[in-house]
């Protein structure tokens, strides 16, 4: 019997996650600035599970949250010109 040790076994590639196109206008921004759920939860005061209905369209967000998470982005990328319709398609 052999032993194959020491010899280095060939690793695979690893397959590339496949990325959906964004949902919403705040998931694209979101993904094109790299801002991370958590650090929008703690600047928009808004929770991760309520920014996740929110970023997959599977929940429309009142005034005071679409101003919440606003805000929240204008801290995280420092840019104080960003609006609502920067993330949000309004009506």
């Amino acid at each position: 019997m052999s032993s194959q040790r020491g010899h280095a076994r060939p690793v695979a590639d690893k397959p590339q996650p496949v990325l959906r196109p964004p949902a919403t206008l705040l998931e694209a921004f979101m993904r094109s600035h790299h801002i991370r759920p958590i650090a929008l939860e703690h600047a928009s005061g808004v929770t991760r599970t309520h920014l996740g209905r929110i970023r997959f369209g599977r929940a429309d967000p009142g005034r005071r949250v679409i101003a919440a998470i606003t805000r929240g982005c204008r801290e995280l990328t420092n840019n104080p010109k960003l609006t609502a319709l920067d993330l949000f398609e309004l009506e």
